[in-house]
């Protein structure tokens, strides 16, 4: 069942927010792991940081609840290491964690959002840009944040969500960065909204993508679109293309949260399968390192000379 993503404040948090101090912050995870973390505190994570964050978006992926001896094995660290990694992350401990996880599981989907995300196959749609991401690995990847106005927070959201996944992302609109990354391009991710038209009638979307889109393609970037209900350009040289479903109650206008749904589905798919990819070459290290030393190549042992007659 599919949940929209939200903050969950744990009641010492509450009282927290009522100081008069204020706070920028993020969200990070999917519904199966949403906590607050402040501003910036993504760029502070370690690699080994950023591991237990990327296994505990596995978990979620599978609906388990991990325990922290558990986690802690998958990650090969201490305990205290997952403690404070998790504090990083604004939780005061891992009961804590624990505890955002459960009440979001009692959460009803059905009292969130009763609406598709995408055309088709939500599962299927988050796969394909679950492929994508994987593309990203070891690539410098664009998030273009130009088009309208509205759709820069976005990529400039998603971009973060990338990075801390270790998948090296910019949120640009500048030609000339697109340039300076295209010796390693990887993928460019694009969104698409579809706005009301004004009072005059006039579409306030502006198409001029193609030549962007070819621009992009010249420099061996992979286009990633995600199109919005009803957009009214057709765009067939974009390499994938993701249709968001169209929303039965025209009042409400959900490109942004059907595009971070999907987007976080796709990164728990993303997750769970380096995760377990992970843990496969582990098991094939161990196995190597623990071979009994007869195990040895017959071809290389030498035969003994005959005796002297």
């Amino acid at each position: 069942m599919l949940r929209l993503p939200r903050i969950l404040v744990h009641p010492k948090q509450r009282r927290s927010r009522r100081c008069s101090e204020k706070r920028s912050v993020v969200v990070v995870g999917y519904t199966d792991s949403v906590h607050i973390v402040k501003e910036g505190s993504m760029a502070r994570l370690t690699e080994t940081e950023r591991e237990i964050v990327e296994h505990l978006y596995a978990h979620g992926a599978l609906n388990e609840e991990p325990s922290l001896t558990g986690l802690a094995n998958e990650c090969h660290v201490a305990k205290s290491t997952v403690i404070k990694t998790l504090q990083k992350l604004g939780f005061s401990g891992f009961q804590d964690y624990l505890y955002t996880y459960q009440t979001r599981s009692s959460i009803s989907s059905d009292n969130i959002l009763p609406e598709p995300i995408v055309e088709g196959d939500f599962a299927a749609a988050a796969e394909t840009l679950a492929a994508c991401l994987e593309r990203c690995e070891g690539r410098n990847n664009i998030c273009y944040s130009g088009g309208e106005i509205t759709t820069r927070p976005i990529a400039e959201h998603i971009n973060r969500k990338l990075n801390i996944f270790g998948l090296s992302a910019t949120a640009s609109y500048d030609y000339g960065t697109f340039d300076a990354l295209a010796p390693n391009a990887g993928v460019m991710f694009l969104f698409f909204e579809n706005l009301p038209k004004s009072a005059l009638g006039k579409p306030t979307v502006q198409p001029a993508f193609e030549s962007l889109l070819s621009y992009a393609e010249d420099r061996g970037f992979t286009t990633v679109g995600i199109l919005d209900a009803g957009f009214p350009v057709a765009l067939p040289s974009l390499d994938v293309t993701i249709r968001l479903a169209r929303t039965r109650d025209n009042a409400m206008h959900l490109f942004a949260v059907k595009t971070l749904m999907l987007f976080e589905e796709a990164l728990a798919t993303f997750s769970a399968q380096r995760a377990a990819d992970d843990n496969a070459r582990h098991s094939e290290t161990l196995a190597v390192h623990h071979a009994p030393s007869s195990l040895v190549n017959p071809a290389h042992i030498e035969e003994a000379p005959p005796p002297d007659p």
